[in-house]
């Protein structure tokens, strides 16, 4: 939801934002019903951000900032009984189009772990694992929910941080670190039961 409220906070501040708004709500009205103000405000603001920002598939932290807050956003639309298709829609599109991979070094295409002796970790790209890693809970990791393969580059990532111990903690900024490791981790360690992950959550 903070997210949204970001993404609402540039809209106010773009000249065309209100007739993208205005057009939204005028395509969209009836498309999802029965929502909380909070959500409606979210709806408008994503509807937006689908417009105006969402420009390419990618697995970079920026693309997938905005897709960890919009897993949670379709996540309290389909609670409320509302669910937001195109939300899920796009969910869905993503991580199949990057057949559920992080990124390595400047978001080029994944070729294994980033954690090495010239890189620690992937650092800019740990939230896509975090999206990733909702969708399989939910069943959105089409073609195959709840597939092994849409864990296999998120666990092959953080497992090889662990090997590299303490070199691999505390590397960049504190707010990046508490913001796109702990969440990935925290997953990672409800879903597959290892402690390891929570273990090495805490020593970040």
């Amino acid at each position: 939801m903070l997210l949204a409220a970001a993404v609402a906070a540039i809209a106010r501040s773009d000249p065309a934002a209100d007739s993208v708004l205005a057009t939204s709500r005028l395509v969209e009205a009836g498309h999802v019903t029965g929502l909380s103000r909070p959500l409606e405000a979210a709806r408008r603001a994503f509807a937006w951000g689908r417009v105006n920002l969402v420009r390419s598939i990618d697995c970079g932290w920026p693309m997938s900032t905005y897709m960890i807050g919009l897993q949670q956003y379709y996540a309290a639309t389909a609670a409320a009984g509302a669910a937001d298709s195109d939300a899920r829609s796009d969910l869905v599109e993503w991580g199949r189009s990057l057949r559920y991979e992080l990124c390595t070094i400047n978001s080029t295409a994944w070729t294994g772990p980033c954690a090495s002796a010239s890189f620690t970790s992937c650092a800019d790209n740990q939230l896509a694992a975090a999206t990733y890693i909702e969708l399989y809970v939910a069943g959105l990791d089409l073609p195959i929910p709840h597939s092994d393969v849409t864990l296999r580059s998120t666990i092959a990532e953080f497992d090889a941080e662990i090997v590299m111990g303490a070199a691999a903690e505390g590397s960049w900024p504190i707010v990046d670190l508490t913001y796109i490791a702990m969440a990935p981790l925290a997953r990672l360690g409800a879903v597959t039961g290892e402690p390891k992950y929570f273990a090495k959550m805490f020593k970040n």
